[in-house]
Protein backbone atom coordinates (compact mmCIF):
# COMPACT_ATOMS: atom_id res chain seq x y z
CA UNK A 1 0.00 0.00 0.00
CA UNK A 2 1.41 3.37 -0.98
CA UNK A 3 1.73 6.27 1.42
CA UNK A 4 -0.94 8.32 -0.34
CA UNK A 5 -3.41 5.45 -0.17
CA UNK A 6 -2.61 4.83 3.50
CA UNK A 7 -3.17 8.49 4.39
CA UNK A 8 -6.42 8.58 2.40
CA UNK A 9 -7.70 5.49 4.22
CA UNK A 10 -6.84 7.03 7.57
CA UNK A 11 -8.62 10.25 6.61
CA UNK A 12 -11.78 8.32 5.69
CA UNK A 13 -11.76 6.59 9.07
CA UNK A 14 -11.82 8.24 12.49
CA UNK A 15 -8.04 8.60 12.46
CA UNK A 16 -6.48 11.80 11.21
CA UNK A 17 -2.92 11.45 9.95
CA UNK A 18 -0.60 14.35 10.50
CA UNK A 19 1.02 15.96 7.49
CA UNK A 20 4.39 15.10 8.97
CA UNK A 21 3.43 11.43 9.34
CA UNK A 22 2.27 11.25 5.72
CA UNK A 23 5.49 12.93 4.56
CA UNK A 24 7.58 10.48 6.58
CA UNK A 25 5.67 7.51 5.19
CA UNK A 26 6.08 8.84 1.65
CA UNK A 27 9.82 9.29 2.24
CA UNK A 28 10.10 5.68 3.42
CA UNK A 29 8.16 4.51 0.34
CA UNK A 30 10.54 6.43 -1.92
CA UNK A 31 13.60 4.99 -0.18
CA UNK A 32 12.20 1.48 -0.47
CA UNK A 33 11.40 1.93 -4.17
CA UNK A 34 14.90 3.30 -4.75
CA UNK A 35 16.44 0.28 -3.01
CA UNK A 36 14.32 -2.15 -5.03
CA UNK A 37 15.16 -0.26 -8.23
CA UNK A 38 18.89 -0.37 -7.57
CA UNK A 39 18.83 -4.04 -6.60
CA UNK A 40 16.81 -5.10 -9.64
CA UNK A 41 19.00 -3.06 -11.99
CA UNK A 42 22.25 -4.48 -10.59
CA UNK A 43 20.98 -8.07 -10.62
CA UNK A 44 19.67 -7.73 -14.20
CA UNK A 45 22.98 -6.28 -15.39
CA UNK A 46 24.87 -9.10 -13.62
CA UNK A 47 22.52 -11.61 -15.33
CA UNK A 48 21.37 -12.82 -11.92
CA UNK A 49 17.85 -13.49 -13.18
CA UNK A 50 16.88 -15.87 -10.38
CA UNK A 51 17.50 -13.05 -7.89
CA UNK A 52 15.42 -10.69 -10.05
CA UNK A 53 12.57 -13.21 -10.08
CA UNK A 54 12.82 -13.65 -6.30
CA UNK A 55 12.76 -9.88 -5.75
CA UNK A 56 9.72 -9.59 -8.01
CA UNK A 57 7.73 -11.72 -5.59
CA UNK A 58 7.14 -8.30 -4.01
CA UNK A 59 4.20 -6.90 -6.05
CA UNK A 60 5.66 -3.38 -5.91
CA UNK A 61 8.83 -4.59 -7.65
CA UNK A 62 6.90 -5.40 -10.84
CA UNK A 63 6.09 -1.72 -11.37
CA UNK A 64 9.50 -0.26 -10.58
CA UNK A 65 11.19 1.39 -13.54
CA UNK A 66 14.84 0.39 -13.30
CA UNK A 67 16.30 2.25 -16.29
CA UNK A 68 16.34 5.89 -17.29
CA UNK A 69 14.11 5.06 -20.25
CA UNK A 70 11.48 3.61 -17.89
CA UNK A 71 12.04 -0.12 -18.42
CA UNK A 72 11.01 -2.62 -15.76
CA UNK A 73 12.80 -5.88 -15.04
CA UNK A 74 10.28 -7.57 -17.34
CA UNK A 75 11.21 -5.23 -20.21
CA UNK A 76 14.90 -6.03 -19.72
CA UNK A 77 14.23 -9.77 -19.65
CA UNK A 78 12.21 -9.52 -22.88
CA UNK A 79 14.94 -7.43 -24.56
CA UNK A 80 17.54 -9.93 -23.41
CA UNK A 81 15.57 -12.86 -24.87
CA UNK A 82 15.12 -14.58 -21.50
CA UNK A 83 11.90 -16.45 -22.28
CA UNK A 84 11.90 -18.62 -19.15
CA UNK A 85 12.53 -15.59 -16.95
CA UNK A 86 9.73 -13.68 -18.68
CA UNK A 87 7.37 -16.57 -17.96
CA UNK A 88 8.40 -16.57 -14.30
CA UNK A 89 7.99 -12.81 -14.03
CA UNK A 90 4.47 -12.80 -15.46
CA UNK A 91 3.25 -15.79 -13.43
Amino acid sequence: MGSTQMCEEMESSDETPSTQMCEEIESIDQEMESSIKNYLFIMAMKVEWDKVVDACSNPEAHKVKITRSGDTALHIAVSDGKEEIVKKLID
